[in-house]
């Protein structure tokens, strides 16, 4: 650690407490939280141009919160709750820098280094990321506040969501390689060919748990509409099914995974094409009796274009006669596995978009919104190794919820106009 870091991790160290003892005078003498506004950001600022990329991108999320706090500096807000959410992120950052100086002056103490991680781990999960989200991204208060000091400007609302969400999705992401990490020691105790035909065998079966979600939460407002929604539902729960299964049994048979195979790649096209329905069923569930038909039609052709150019992609390895098998650090079956997730995903993310954004309770919408996010970042980061679609598969079962009630929303909404 060279004598910048050193500095950055005392001047952080420092921040830090002088955050907790203001969170605490508050919390005991009800004493004003705004004292340590300026000085977050000056230190923001001032750390801006040693830091890494990331923690830039950071300080720039936590400049714009705090700079739309300042510009509205003396106004009659309790904002309160948002402003000690913000600083309770930072009681985990004690525990990360005590980590770093431990290994910078080679304490090595086993107890100590386990109970410094634990604690971090809890405390950043619980402040980062569960109380963060409760306490202020999914809380209608927090958009009242935002109103009340902003009025209708389009600017300053977006620099505060901005602000706020990408601080959200920033911790989100760390969270989940946080969870890589402490899962590695656990993964390298199963072998590829008991962990990768296990991982399909359970995911084969789990969508269709979505369906009885799906139809206890349309079961407390009925509405023949949603018939779509379940239909597609259904379609991908038996897509789903015969994919992975037909993967855990090639597994066992050949010890591979071979993708390009006639095989596995039948199936595979099944299950994409039964995604794209049931992303295009439910957006019709919830658009079906809206004036806003174009949605519908966009939706559609773009599903039809992405799962055309699927093909075609597919077509031309087949035709170089390329093998995909899979395996984690190989960059051919990454690069493979990247192109078909994103004619998949792009089309899918858009109905969520739309379902999210019109939304008649926008609560529910945010849900939707960020589970659709956490489950991206699975994808994304794989901290769960072989076994990651399970979890994978856990957020799907939650986004259906939040779809269910997105969908409900919205024909509530046009059955009053």
């Amino acid at each position: 650690m060279n004598k910048i870091e050193l500095y950055q991790n005392f001047a952080n160290l420092g921040l830090c407490t002088i955050i907790s003892l203001n969170l605490l005078y508050w919390l005991l003498y009800n004493t004003s939280l705004d004292v340590s506004v300026p000085i977050i950001f000056a230190y923001f600022l001032g750390d801006f141009y040693f830091c890494k990329p990331e923690i830039k991108l950071h300080h720039l999320l936590g400049m714009s919160i705090l700079g739309f706090k300042m510009y509205h500096y003396g106004e009659a807000v309790d904002d309160s709750i948002i402003v000690s959410s913000l600083y309770k992120t930072e009681i985990s950052t004690f525990f990360y820098i005590f980590k770093l100086l431990m290994e910078t002056y080679k304490i090595k103490s086993k107890t100590l280094t386990t109970i410094n991680n634990a604690l971090f781990f809890m405390t950043f999960f619980k402040y980062r990321i569960y109380d963060y989200y409760v306490d202020v991204v999914a809380n209608p208060m927090t958009y009242a506040v935002f109103h009340s000091y902003s009025g209708d400007s389009l600017l300053q609302l977006s620099i505060i969501h901005f602000g706020v969400y990408g601080l959200f999705v920033l911790n989100l992401y760390w969270f989940t390689i946080l969870c890589k990490i402490l899962y590695k020691p656990l993964n390298s105790m199963f072998s590829e060919s008991t962990s990768i035909p296990l991982c399909h065998k359970i995911v084969s079966y789990f969508y269709f748990s979505n369906l009885g979600i799906a139809y206890f939460i349309y079961s407390f407002s009925p509405n023949e509409v949603y018939i779509h929604d379940i239909i597609g539902i259904l379609t991908l729960s038996l897509g789903r099914y015969y994919y992975h299964q037909r993967v855990a049994q090639t597994y066992q048979d050949t010890n591979q995974l071979e993708y390009t195979s006639y095989s596995i790649m039948k199936p595979f096209v099944v299950d994409k094409f039964c995604i794209h329905l049931r992303s295009f069923l439910c957006l019709t569930a919830a658009f079906y009796h809206s004036s806003n038909w174009q949605i519908i039609v966009l939706s559609a052709i773009f599903h039809t274009s992405s799962f055309i150019q699927l093909i075609d992609y597919l077509y031309d390895v087949k035709q170089t006669d390329n093998i995909i098998v899979y395996h984690p650090k190989c960059e051919q079956c990454k690069g493979f596995l990247e192109a078909t997730n994103l004619f998949i995903s792009s089309p899918v993310v858009m109905d969520t978009l739309f379902v999210a954004l019109f939304a008649s309770y926008y609560i529910s919408g945010i849900h939707l919104l960020f589970t659709t996010v956490a489950c991206m970042l699975l994808l994304v980061v794989s901290p769960f190794y072989e076994m990651n679609h399970i979890a994978f598969h856990g957020f799907l079962a939650l986004q259906t919820v939040y779809l269910c009630k997105c969908v409900i929303s919205h024909n509530h909404h046009y059955s009053s106009l």
